[in-house]
Parts: structure tokens; C-alpha cells; sequence
């Protein structure tokens, strides 16, 4: 990686934002720390000079850490995120959201430099980052947050701010947007066929007609998914190999 490391702490504490800027540069001495005092705030602050990673306080008023996490996920040069909490029990759903760390307060100097050190490699290998698909997703189910592969799944559809990943003959909701899940699956394996319905090829049975003479995507496990005008092209050409 080439130049310093940018980084935006997010923490509705300034004390502890502060400390934490001194940590950053303890840790990176040529490191650049910035902070923000809301998750709002840090999301606006992405379009104006983007960072390297956020580190992120979990327990905000308003916009949570989570919830800015994917917000920021969804921006084109997405940061890379570490939690920084009193909370263990967030653990799941922070890497569920594709933290890279996350570090319990108070945060220990090693530990940080832990943390930095792993961005610093993830920005290290940008032509492995572009060629890595999504292989898992972390969602809930109940209680818990149970891990789907993404080759288990035979179709994606929107509800609303959720996509809903179907398998089998169980489903699961997952806050994301059909657009993002499109870049980060294998669009080898992957194709959309309307706006709000992904399919995985390897569950296409037959692509023919309904009843009112629309054209259909037949699953191997039963069902069908609707194809948009505008997708016909790519279904076709997947069928003529």
C-alpha cells in the first residue's frame, strides 16, 4: 500500500475519540486520524475524503455503528471497518457486516496495531480484492446468526431494505440492496433476471413461458421467478452458451 493510512474514528464520546487518535498514531506514526462524533456524520464525511478504514463505536444515539457499517458498505470506495466497543455481544453481526476487527475498550495499543496492520494488507492486494466474490453471508435466524454459503443459494429476491436468500426450502433476510449482491457475487454463478430477483445458474431447470405467455425462470427445487423485459437479453444468451 502506498502512502499513509487514512483513518476516520466514529465515536460519540470525544474523550474517547481522542484517545483513540493517539493510539492511531502511536500505532502508525505516519498514519492520518480523523474523527466524527455521529454515524451521519462519518457517512457525509465519505464522499468528501474518503478513509482507508472507519473505526467505528457500536453504541450510538441515532445511527448506530452497525447500521453505519453497511451504509458505508454501499459507497464505491467502501472503507474497511473496525469496531472499537465496550460490548462483546455485538461480535456476530459486526463480522456479519464484513468487519475486518473488532477491538474491546478500552482498546489496547498492540491490539490496534493489530487491526491496522490487517487494513494495511487488505489495501496491500487491490487486484486480489477486486477478483474476490462473496463465498458466505451472516444472517439471522431466530436468536442466532447462522453462516449461508453463498453456493447453497438457489435465488435472491428484494423486500423492501431487505433481499431475501432462499435455499432449499428455508429463507433468510439480509439488509443489503440487490445491486450490491450482484457485485459481490460470482457473476459466473450468479445471474438477475428481473430488478428484484437474483438466480444461481447451477438452479435454472428451463426458461419458458407462463400461463399469461411472460417469460419464467423454472427452479430445480420447484418455483419460479418472473424475467424482466430488460434482463431477457442476458437470460437468452445464457441459454444459447
Amino acid at each position: 500500500m502506498t502512502g499513509p493510512l487514512r483513518i476516520l474514528i466514529v465515536d460519540d464520546e470525544p474523550l474517547a475519540a481522542r484517545r483513540l487518535e493517539r493510539l492511531c498514531l502511536r500505532a502508525m506514526p505516519d498514519a492520518k486520524p480523523t474523527s466524527e462524533t455521529s454515524g451521519r456524520a462519518a457517512l457525509a464525511n465519505l464522499s468528501r475524503n474518503p478513509p482507508d478504514v472507519m473505526l467505528l463505536d457500536i453504541d450510538m444515539p441515532g445511527l448506530t455503528g452497525l447500521a453505519t457499517a453497511d451504509l458505508a458498505s454501499r459507497v464505491t470506495s467502501a472503507p474497511s471497518i473496525v469496531f472499537t466497543t465496550a460490548h462483546e455481544r455485538f461480535a456476530l453481526e459486526a463480522f456479519a457486516v464484513g468487519a475486518v476487527d473488532y477491538l474491546l475498550k478500552p482498546v489496547t495499543l498492540d491490539r490496534l496495531r493489530q487491526a491496522l496492520e490487517r487494513v494495511q494488507d487488505r489495501k496491500g492486494a487491490p487486484s486480489l480484492s477486486k477478483t474476490r466474490f462473496r463465498s458466505e453471508f451472516w444472517v439471522r435466524d431466530g436468536g442466532d446468526m447462522v453462516r449461508i454459503d453463498a453456493d447453497r443459494i438457489d435465488y435472491i429476491s428484494a423486500e423492501g431494505d431487505y433481499m431475501r436468500l432462499h435455499l432449499g426450502g428455508r429463507s433468510y433476510l439480509l439488509h443489503s440492496t440487490l445491486s450490491k449482491l450482484e457485485r459481490d457475487l460470482d457473476a459466473a454463478a450468479f445471474l438477475r433476471v428481473h430488478r428484484s430477483a437474483l438466480v444461481a445458474k447451477r438452479s435454472i431447470e428451463a426458461v419458458a413461458r407462463d400461463r399469461s405467455g411472460k417469460w419464467i425462470v423454472r427452479l430445480r427445487g420447484g418455483g419460479e421467478v418472473g424475467i424482466g423485459e430488460s434482463y431477457l437479453a442476458s437470460v437468452r444468451a445464457l441459454v444459447r452458451g
